[in-house]
């Protein structure tokens, strides 16, 4: 589905317009227009490579998706792909935005609607002050809003990792190992989203393409400050989980110390109550030698050696 939204001049308030009543807007150069593209049928991706003179590589690209983010100068327009990332349970859900930066438009197309995405639609109908600037200044307006996401994305993941960090050391930690891991898997997707956007706003700011007004390329390069900032925070995080597996494997391995420590004074303790009983036990006529002091002795020991053997490991510290 397309839909176009018109800034004919400054000053005017933007409106949607239709597909015919295009041609003479852009005829204007006080005009600015965004097209949004969502789910994109194989009719919208013919119409908009016959009317801005698209390369087909890159309507390829929009109808097969599965992209990485890039940047791609041609011909009259520079193409580049964007991700929206969103948190859900326990993985990460990736949105491609397709944008195509041309002198005096934008077209952004979508598989599905985004809450960054829309909440910028919205808000270039309220307020026409990106669109007043051009379209480089709308396309960074959608580009800053995506990149917004991401620090929030990382917030709760880093209130997930605190959680994981305290449970470490709880009596019984449960399944600490599988959210660890899912929380490693979830970096590691954003790792992939960020890793690239990255080099995509440093060709923006190195390229010195025609699309982009000169005087931008400070807010260009506030994009580029921001998924450096969001890439060092990844690898912080994913530092933090390292020495979070290798605190709970090194925490477990004491527990189980501790109990065979215990289980092995146990087993200690009642080594002389065995040998005892053992003695006294045998059946012959002799024993236990007739004398009821010497049956109170072998109870007197059985009783006495296990206290003074749990006492001296108290003092040792086993215990």
């Amino acid at each position: 589905m397309l839909t176009i939204l018109a800034l004919p001049r400054p000053g005017e308030p933007p409106r949607e317009v239709k597909a015919e009543e295009l041609p003479p807007l852009l005829g204007s150069p006080d005009t600015t227009v965004w097209i949004r593209c969502l789910t994109p049928t194989d009719a919208d991706l013919a119409w908009l490579q016959d009317t801005f003179v698209l390369h087909p590589l890159t309507i390829e690209d929009c109808r097969h998706r599965n992209q990485r983010p890039k940047c791609e100068p041609y011909d009259g327009y520079v193409f580049m792909v964007l991700f929206t990332l969103s948190l859900a349970e326990e993985s990460i859900d990736t949105t491609e935005i397709h944008c195509f930066l041309l002198q005096q438009c934008l077209i952004t197309v979508e598989d599905h609607d985004s809450p960054p995405m829309a909440a910028v639609w919205q808000r270039a109908h309220a307020a026409p002050g990106p669109l007043e600037r051009g379209a480089d200044f709308m396309y960074y307006t959608v580009a800053d809003a995506v990149v917004d996401t991401y620090f929030a994305l990382l917030e709760t993941l880093e209130e997930g990792i605190d959680a994981i960090e305290e449970r470490i050391f709880s009596p019984q930690p449960g399944m600490i190992q599988e959210l660890i891991f899912n929380r490693r898997n979830a970096l590691i997707a954003i790792r992939r989203a960020v890793g690239p956007m990255r080099d995509v706003f440093n060709s923006l700011l190195n390229r010195h393409l025609p699309v982009i007004h000169e005087s931008h390329l400070l807010y260009f390069r506030d994009l580029y400050d921001h998924t450096v900032r969001v890439y060092e925070i990844l690898e912080m995080e994913r530092e933090r989980l390292s020495n979070a597996i290798e605190v709970h494997l090194s925490h477990i391995s004491n527990a189980l110390n501790q109990v065979m420590k215990r289980l092995t004074a146990i087993a200690t303790i009642f080594m002389p109550l065995t040998f005892l009983t053992g003695v006294f036990g045998m059946n012959f006529e002799l024993l236990p030698f007739r004398s009821p002091v010497a049956l109170g002795v072998a109870l007197g020991s059985m009783v006495l050696i296990p206290v003074a053997m749990w006492l001296w490991m108290r003092r040792a510290r086993w215990f």
